[in-house]
């Protein structure tokens, strides 16, 4: 089943409504996929859209290669941001335990201090 210009061009601008910064070809493949995937069925194009979004979700924003932060943040001491930005989580870290901690947790053997005493 082919994608139609006009319905990947409703797609992304439906993402660009929800400021989500994507290619058009990777709305195009996306679509080209899902249609695959739903071969014999009717997908009506709020369906589409939202199955577009779903992919957008699981996808690897990396990979997708468009960013929604200005190109010259690297670089730049101290700025404001104003407006909309889709951010990927890649990481997370407690500053409020200790990394030690952290670890040990996640390995299993963390050690509470009631396991050990004073007395000889």
């Amino acid at each position: 089943m082919s994608t139609s210009h006009v319905e990947t061009l409703d797609v992304k601008n439906w993402l660009t409504q929800q400021h989500i910064t994507i290619s058009l070809e990777w709305v195009e493949a996306c679509i080209a996929f899902l249609k695959q995937e739903y071969a014999g069925q009717f997908l009506s194009l709020q369906a589409l859209k939202n199955y577009v979004y779903q992919q957008w979700l699981t996808a690897d924003l990396e990979e997708i290669g468009v960013s929604s932060l200005p190109t010259d943040l690297p670089t730049t001491q101290k700025t404001t941001l104003n407006g909309y930005f889709a951010l990927q989580v890649d990481g997370i870290r407690d500053v409020g335990k200790p990394a030690y901690s952290q670890l040990k947790e996640l390995e299993g053997s963390l050690n509470t201090d009631s396991e050990y005493s004073s007395a000889p």
